[in-house]
C-alpha cells in the first residue's frame, strides 16, 4: 500500500484528478498520544526512517484546501476539504 501511494504521490495523484473529498476525522486523546510518540522516537533515529511517508505527506498536504482542527470533550477533530 506504501508504494502504491507513493507512486501515485509521485504522479500528483492524476488517477484522482477532479476529485474532492470533505472529510470529518475524530481522533481521541489517546491516538494523539501515541502520535506523538511515535513521531518523538522517529525523529530520534531518523538515519533509519523510510523517506517514503514524507512524500506522500507532501504531496498530499498540497491537495488539502482548507483544514480546521478543535477540541470537544478530549477529541480531536480535523475538519479538512480536499481537491486534486
Amino acid at each position: 500500500m506504501q508504494e502504491w501511494l507513493a507512486t501515485q504521490a509521485a504522479n500528483g495523484f492524476q488517477a484522482f484528478a477532479g476529485s474532492e473529498m470533505t472529510a470529518s476525522i475524530h481522533v481521541s486523546e489517546a491516538l494523539i498520544n501515541e502520535l506523538v510518540a511515535q513521531a518523538l522516537q522517529t525523529g530520534m533515529s531518523s538515519a533509519s526512517a523510510s523517506e517514503r511517508p514524507d512524500i506522500v505527506s507532501r504531496a498530499l498536504l498540497k491537495l488539502v484546501t482548507r483544514a480546521a482542527v478543535k477540541v470537544v470533550d478530549g477529541v480531536v477533530i480535523v475538519n479538512a476539504d480536499v481537491r486534486v
